[in-house]
């Protein structure tokens, strides 16, 4: 029954850290959403016209 309670113990932990990690990222993502960045490219950079493409 110990095994049984240190494996749920366990699991709560890693469910915290996994979300706290989840929430982590999301807010990442949303920094850079706000700063109009793609990955870290501006993105001015990242979107051809079509004279740069040569169309």
């Amino acid at each position: 029954m110990q095994g049984l309670v240190q494996a749920m113990q366990t699991q709560a932990h890693t469910q915290v850290a996994l979300q706290a990690q989840l929430e982590a990222q999301d807010a990442e993502q949303a920094e850079h959403v706000t700063k109009g960045l793609v990955g870290d490219t501006p993105l001015e950079e990242t979107v051809e016209s079509d004279s740069e493409s040569g169309e």
